[in-house]
């Protein structure tokens, strides 16, 4: 055990806003995706988590490079 409380996981239960990180899953790599996520992270911050991530570019394909450039700015 390290101390660190930094969990890496693809959803959460109650209690789970104790970890300050967490990550969105494997996304797809097409805009529709990307919408996805940031849906799923703003849900993800009402519902009292303050950190979350995701793949930027996607996961499951070579994204285009509008949809690219769009996760960038998503992700930091």
């Amino acid at each position: 055990m390290t101390g660190e409380n930094i969990i890496w996981a693809r959803s959460a239960w109650a209690g789970s806003q104790r970890y300050p990180t967490h990550w969105g899953g494997d996304s797809d790599s097409q805009e529709m995706g990307m919408a996805a996520t940031l849906r799923g992270g703003l849900s993800f911050g009402l519902s009292g988590f303050t950190f979350w991530s995701h793949d930027i570019g996607g996961f499951t394909t070579k994204p285009t490079e509008d949809a690219y450039r769009a996760g960038c700015p998503l992700g930091c």
